[in-house]
């Protein structure tokens, strides 16, 4: 099977699933019990803040507590064997209770075959699922088995599902992640790569002073001009301080539309940060363009990117030159508005098309939210 250039490939990127909102302030604890539906309590059930390194079990009597929680947005997750995935987007700045009801799963991902050419579809979601940086080739999927592959030839579509946690070693930032997969689709016709799920982070410990400070560079590197980065920077109205230029692309773009030859036009005059966000609250708000934007990073230009050839450029018809030098990615609106956090995550999931250098970058190039904060 042909395998196209991820450049050829727009991200949909989804990073919160919300269930239910609900908002409180003060301090820093959310605590509870977990039952299931009949009322019983449920001892084990793994809780867990995604994005973040909070992560607990709850105890025999199914309570549960995550001390220490900075004020902001976030998805609370449980996880247990048998029961489907309980999701809570919350935001918080005190104490707060949730008492969690799991219900039970209404089907098992052990119907799905896997196919004769797991291995083939392994590689294939690796590459997609990891990227394919310098920081992806230091990464180790520690239990691949609990992947499930289904090919549909019909449409050409890769369906990825996992019967447990992913464990992923990343010797290159220094984290293990577990990583709850809830989706992963991948048309390399359409061009088309859309994934969801909720992680957890780890810091692993490191072998030198010298392994130690390697991490914290890789970290900051994988950091400066990542998606989560320039959503920060939107809502907290620094662009122009943080290396951020901005420009409408006055053409009308779908996703995968600077692919194959394609072109775009961005307008030549930036735009400024408060044009592009309109405040909720204190803690949350909308980033909504009509249009799709040309985003330019001007600090960072690892090597490896730069070695890649543009491999994940884009293409427009207006001079290069008109615009400052740095790291060049598209992202395209799929709904009319979406909910950005401080932390630079947003809702609803699979809302932002992204294609360019912020595409480049996959689970293995991930801090967790209390990165930068």
């Amino acid at each position: 099977m042909h395998i196209l250039s991820a450049k050829h490939l727009p991200i949909l990127l989804s990073v919160i699933f919300i269930c239910l909102v609900f908002t409180v302030r003060g301090q820093n604890s959310i605590s509870g019990t977990v039952r299931d539906d009949k009322g019983e309590t449920l001892p084990g059930v793994t809780v867990f803040l995604s994005g973040t390194k909070a992560i607990t079990a709850a105890d025999n009597n199914g309570k549960f507590s995550l001390k220490n929680v900075a004020p902001g947005s976030y998805t609370l997750t449980a996880r247990f064997v048998g029961f489907q995935t309980f999701t809570l987007a919350i935001t918080i700045a005190k104490d707060v209770t949730v008492n969690i009801k799991l219900q039970p799963s209404v089907s098992s991902l052990s119907e799905v075959k896997i196919t004769a050419y797991s291995e083939e579809y392994y590689q294939k979601f690796r590459q997609y699922f990891l990227g394919t940086t310098l920081n992806a080739e230091k990464c180790t999927i520690l239990n691949k088995e609990a992947l499930h592959f289904h090919f549909d030839k019909a449409s050409n579509t890769l369906t990825v599902t996992a019967d447990d946690f992913l464990e992923i070693e990343n010797k290159a930032l220094g984290y293990k992640i577990k990583y709850l997969l809830q989706s992963f689709r991948l048309n390399e016709e359409e061009k088309l790569l859309a994934y969801q799920g909720q992680s957890v982070f780890e810091d692993l410990k490191a072998e030198t002073p010298k392994e130690a400070k390697t991490w914290k560079q890789n970290r900051e590197i994988a950091y400066q001009g990542s998606i989560y980065h320039f959503l920060r920077s939107v809502y907290k109205g620094t662009l122009q301080k943080d290396g951020y230029a901005v420009y409408t692309i006055l053409n009308k773009t779908v996703p995968g539309s600077t692919d194959d030859g394609a072109q775009m036009r961005p307008d030549r005059k930036p735009l400024k940060a408060d044009s592009l966000m309109k405040v909720i609250d204190a803690d949350v708000k909308y980033f909504n363009h009509k249009q799709s934007l040309f985003v330019v990073y001007t600090i960072y230009e690892p090597e490896a990117y730069s070695n890649t050839g543009g491999g994940y450029d884009v293409k427009m018809t207006t001079k290069w030159n008109t615009f400052p030098k740095g790291q060049y990615s598209v992202l395209s609106f799929l709904v009319p508005e979406i909910v950005v956090d401080k932390h630079g995550y947003y809702s609803p999931p699979g809302s932002l098309a992204v294609e360019g250098r912020m595409a480049w970058e996959q689970i293995a190039d991930l801090n967790p939210m209390e990165y930068g904060n």
